[in-house]
């Protein structure tokens, strides 16, 4: 019921904005003004629906991961190298903080991927004005009987930070701070860890910052697939 709620007010919200558009398009074809205007809201809507489905569809689906030798601080390069522009465009500087280790799981790199992508794109969203993205990158060894060695990255941002009331419930489906998506990144982040055997965390302060704080087990071995 929340989903369907969700969706059919997105939906609507969006509809109602390019209505009058296509209504109006055969008698203002020709107005320069009117057509440029149509160009630029309407495929960004579209953009914007592509967008929400896409996350719907990932969060409701049932997939096998493929597991193969993962090197994490690569995967986060190749997120760092695809969002490089929207680094520069938003003017948020860029560290790295990777030390020396051995950084390979096993892992599916596409998924695992695409949980990394929607922590670095809230961390982007958080630094509308700038600010400074941090991800680092360490091993670290449990304690306790059955100690393992794990790989820990963290995703730091200097943005906005987050309250203690929306941190309860910031890896639930649905729930969102900002409009354009429907809630699922985060949610779809902390399945995909899980399933790797890892966990997802997050520290904030609000108008200091926020950190995701990743731990992925490298000694933990797998089936070739495993349903997700």
């Amino acid at each position: 019921g929340e989903a369907t709620a969700w969706i059919a007010h997105e939906f609507k919200n969006s509809l109602v904005s390019i209505k009058p558009f296509v209504e109006l398009f055969p008698r203002k074809h020709r107005d320069k003004k009117f057509v440029d205007t149509f160009s630029k809201l309407v495929p960004k809507e579209i953009e914007r629906w592509e967008r929400m489905l896409k996350e719907l569809s990932d969060f409701s689906s049932h997939y096998e991961l493929t597991l193969v030798k993962t090197n994490v601080k690569d995967l986060i390069e190749n997120i760092l190298e695809i969002m490089s522009e929207k680094f520069i465009e938003r003017g948020i500087n860029v560290r790295r903080d990777f030390r020396d280790g051995y950084f390979t799981v096993n892992a599916d790199p596409e998924r695992l991927r695409e949980a990394f992508m929607n922590m670095v794109i809230n961390a982007i969203n958080a630094m509308p004005d700038g600010g400074s993205f941090i991800v680092s990158i360490g091993v670290i060894d449990s304690t306790g009987l059955n100690r393992s060695r794990y790989i820990e990255v963290r995703i730091n941002d200097t943005g906005r930070g987050i309250s203690q009331e929306v941190q309860k419930k910031l890896f639930e489906p649905f729930h969102t701070t900002h409009s354009g998506g429907m809630g699922l990144g985060l949610a779809i982040s902390r399945r995909i860890v899980e399933r790797h055997g890892g966990n997802i965390d997050v520290e904030s302060q609000q108008d200091i910052g926020t950190t995701f704080i990743i731990t992925l087990p490298i000694e933990v071995s797998y089936p070739q697939s495993r349903n997700l």
